[in-house]
């Protein structure tokens, strides 16, 4: 009886500390009366190369868009936090693949290897086809009133390509660190494209408390991009496009560690400072039983669409040391609607 009553206020404990960054997000909104209005300016629009916020994989799309203090790192967590990547023991692979928004293809991939004591390195990818897009312009018809006219059909995309490296500093402490080249095409036919380059840099460290651990993230830290056929276009400077560097800081406890259980569970929450928009929270809960069966579900707090996301994992043994991993994420995007997301991945212990 002891026991149970030390182990629901150990969970109540961390819960608490978990989640207790989520009240700060609202003296951004309006609380009516005794509350803080909202900002003027939240930033929002100032960066570009937003696909690079999308979510990478189902496992962190199912759990909210967690990037930063996951337990169990593997090849996709290059793409996150890729201090994560410090778990892996031998090889492992992972590719996503999404239906995005308007018909936008979102694929993504990455391949990490452990070099013992020279550390684990890998390389990832994340690619963005924006599809047939019909070619507008306004014109004139014979009364010279202003019409809409298309004149067939361009394409473009964005494409980023990565090269992870990171390592167990201590028995507590992983750190890790991204760099990606980025190409972005807005229109492949008349060559309207730029590219730079961005690094990520993200820490784990476990306090000591059980599995209590912290991680902290920056994302995309880079210079400014010009899309410079513009000045040939028009004659004038092109305009610069800022990076959407983030800033992240998160929390995860596991619950049923070293107990012998068949069970498992992960609760996790992390705080969101990005420099075009207001600041955000992320929380998840991630549930394995026999390390066979996964089920996980999410909350993106202070967005204008994204809330609630769910997903489902399985782990199957192809042999002793080789395991295939598939998994789901559903999330739910309000008036853009809904979103599935499906990644594959393999490892070897």
């Amino acid at each position: 009886m002891k026991y149970h009553m030390t182990y629901t206020l150990k969970l109540l404990a961390v819960l608490m500390m978990l989640l207790g960054i989520v009240p700060a997000i609202y003296g951004q909104a309006n609380l009516g009366d005794g509350g803080l209005d909202p900002s003027p300016f939240e930033r929002v629009g100032m960066s570009g190369f937003q696909f690079l916020k999308i979510q990478t994989n189902a496992r962190m799309a199912a759990l909210g868009g967690m990037r930063t203090a996951l337990s169990h790192g593997n090849a996709a967590s290059a793409l996150t936090n890729p201090a994560s990547i410090a778990d892996i023991k031998n090889f492992g692979f992972a590719f996503t693949r999404m239906n995005y928004i308007a018909d936008i293809q979102y694929f993504s991939g990455s391949l990490v290897k452990n070099f013992g004591k020279w550390g684990i390195l890998g390389v990832n990818f994340i690619h963005l086809d924006y599809g047939d897009i019909t070619r507008t312009y306004w014109g004139f018809d014979a009364q010279s009133n202003p019409i809409a006219v298309t004149d067939g059909t361009f394409s473009g995309g964005d494409l980023a390509l990565g090269l992870s490296y990171a390592r167990q500093v201590t028995d507590r402490l992983q750190i890790g660190g991204t760099f990606r080249y980025i190409n972005e095409i807005l229109d492949d036919d008349s060559g309207v494209s730029t590219s730079l380059w961005a690094i990520d840099i993200g820490t784990v460290y476990y306090t000591g408390i059980r599995s209590f651990r912290i991680a902290m993230l920056g994302s995309n830290f880079g210079p400014d991009a010009e899309f410079v056929e513009f000045e040939e276009r028009f004659g004038i400077r092109p305009v610069e496009v800022q990076l959407p560097v983030v800033f992240s800081l998160g929390a995860a406890y596991d619950f049923f560690e070293g107990n012998d259980s068949p069970h498992f569970m992960t609760l996790a929450a992390e705080f969101i400072h990005p420099n075009d928009g207001p600041e955000r929270v992320h929380i998840g809960a991630e549930y394995s039983l026999m390390e066979l069966l996964i089920l996980r579900g999410g909350y993106r707090f202070n967005y204008d669409e994204d809330g609630l996301s769910l997903g489902a994992g399985i782990k199957v043994s192809v042999s002793r040391n080789n395991l295939i991993e598939i998994d789901y994420a559903f999330m739910d995007f309000g008036l853009l609607g809904v979103r599935h997301m499906f990644t594959l991945g393999y490892n070897i212990d």
